[in-house]
Order: structure tokens, then C-alpha cells, then sequence
């Protein structure tokens, strides 16, 4: 069992769309190409040192200013890279936020930060006007976020992390399995003999195109959503294993699981060959 460490979410209830904003890890990895932009331009990374932010103007003289934070964790570290005459770089008052006002014409101009917790939040303005996701550049990509604000997704994974049929012998108690193959993605559950109430969703941006479930008991519930976006769940499992299969297309998929009242512990989630248990849930697949 692999528990996943290098892996915002924004918060357990947003909807099945609104991670798009959020990009996984490995898309920060390495750094992005400072000459990628013809005008004003943020880069952010992350590599073993922490996360990255740099912006560069090519000679016009322009104000960066915004935030970067971590909603769950205080920010410990923090540095810039250069210092001018009245340029800002502070932790905010509750110690969540760093926050920047530069003044940059040509230089490079940013800083480095350690930003612990499930999810940070990068929020950069240019002059009065939210800049451009055409001038950021993520990873060595050079990525463009889909928004801005945008976000690192620390518990979100990435298809690798799904391929494979998880080992249902995995946990001695309640389970909840989840892979993907050329057949679709499929989600199964098992609880050794005790009975328990298993029940969530698995939403896409797109409407799902099929459905269909392992096995029918009297009582147990699989259905759509009213918008089509989300396969509804509720089984009684008691010893024997439950659950469904699913073709979900689109970028993003999100899958929430509960035991009886509460929210199922990312210890009873094993995704992908590799056992691997995601950092929270709910859980995303990013295809992006």
C-alpha cells in the first residue's frame, strides 16, 4: 500500500466542475520557460525546494501584486528573490496568505515559499486587472491555468494512479476500490462481513454516459443525478462486494464515498494497482 505524498481542493462541497481551476502536481514540476511571453509574464513551479513564483515584464514597468494561500495550513517559510525600494512581501494576519506588491520593468521579480496542506491558491493581478491566464505559465509545460485564481490539487491523480485492479484482500475492514481500465472506470466495495450503508457519488463536467451495477440487492440504490453529471450511490453491504462500473467522460472526475454517516477514511480508499490512497476526500481523476 503506496499512500500518496506527493500529490485545492477547493472544499468537499464544491461541485463536479468547479475543479477545473485546479491542476494536479506534476503539472507545477520543473520550471516553466521565462522567455515563453513576449510581454508581463508569471511563472510558478515546484521542485524538492518548495513552490516557485517568478514574474518579468521585458522592460515595460508594471504592478504584480495578489496572494498565494494555504487555506488548511499556516505558511512557515517564505523569501524573495530580490528586493526593490517599495516592493510588499508579507505573511497575511492570519498566517494563511503570503501576500506581494512589485513593481517590476524588465527585472525578474518573485519569491520562494514551503506551502504545507491539501491546497494553495495563487491569485495574481496585474495594475487593477486580474492577469491573463495567457501570461501564466505552469511547470515546465508552461502550463496555462483554466482560471485565475487557480490552484494546486494536492488530492488529486492523475490517470497513472488509477490503471489497474486494486487488491480487494487490501483491508481487513470496510473498502472502497477504484480503477480504470479500457472498459471505463470501476468502483467496487467490500466490508468483510460486517453490514454497513455505502453511499456518495462519482461526478464528471460531462453528463455520464453509462452505468451499470456489479450486482442488485432489495433496497440497494444507482441512479443519475437530475443534471446527469453524477451517478448516485447507496448499497447495504454486508460481507459481500458491491458496487458499479462507469464510462464518465471529460477532464476531471470526482468521486466522494461514505460509511454509514461519515465520511469513508482515505485508508478504506485504495485506487489502481498500487493501492494507492488518495491525500483526502473527496478524491479527483485529472486527465488533463
Amino acid at each position: 500500500m503506496t499512500p500518496l505524498r506527493t500529490l485545492f481542493l477547493i472544499t468537499a462541497a464544491l461541485g463536479p466542475s468547479l475543479p477545473a481551476m485546479a491542476l494536479a502536481p506534476p503539472v507545477f514540476q520543473g520550471k516553466p520557460d521565462i522567455d515563453a511571453t513576449s510581454d508581463a509574464g508569471a511563472f510558478v513551479w515546484r521542485d524538492d525546494d518548495g513552490l516557485h513564483v517568478r514574474f518579468r515584464t521585458k522592460g515595460d514597468s508594471h504592478r504584480l501584486h495578489g496572494k498565494v494561500c494555504t487555506p488548511d495550513r499556516v505558511i512557515e517559510e517564505y523569501s524573495p528573490v530580490r528586493t526593490d525600494r517599495g516592493d510588499q512581501l508579507h505573511k497575511g494576519p492570519k498566517g494563511h496568505c503570503v501576500h506581494f506588491d512589485f513593481h517590476t520593468a524588465g527585472q525578474v521579480d518573485g519569491f520562494d515559499l514551503r506551502a504545507p496542506g491539501d491546497v494553495v491558491k495563487f491569485d495574481f493581478w496585474m495594475g487593477d486587472q486580474k492577469l491573463s491566464t495567457e501570461h501564466i505559465f505552469v511547470g515546465a509545460e508552461n502550463t496555462h491555468p483554466r482560471g485565475n485564481p487557480f490552484y494546486l490539487d494536492r488530492p488529486t491523480l492523475t490517470p497513472p494512479a488509477f490503471q489497474g485492479k486494486p487488491d480487494i484482500e487490501a483491508t481487513s475492514g470496510a473498502g472502497a476500490f477504484v480503477w480504470h481500465d479500457d472498459d471505463g472506470l470501476h468502483v467496487r466495495f467490500s466490508t468483510k462481513g460486517d453490514f454497513r450503508r455505502l453511499h456518495g457519488e462519482v461526478c464528471t463536467p460531462d453528463r455520464v454516459v453509462e452505468f451499470s451495477p456489479v450486482r442488485t440487492d432489495y433496497g440497494d440504490l444507482l441512479q443519475r443525478g437530475p443534471q446527469g453529471q453524477c451517478v448516485l450511490f447507496d448499497f447495504h453491504t454486508a460481507g459481500q462486494v458491491d458496487g458499479f462500473d462507469i464510462r464518465a467522460p471529460g477532464d476531471v472526475v470526482r468521486f466522494d464515498f461514505r460509511m454509514d454517516d461519515q465520511k469513508l477514511s482515505t485508508e478504506h480508499i485504495f485506487v489502481g494497482a498500487e493501492n494507492t490512497h488518495p491525500s483526502r476526500t473527496p478524491f479527483f481523476l485529472d486527465r488533463r
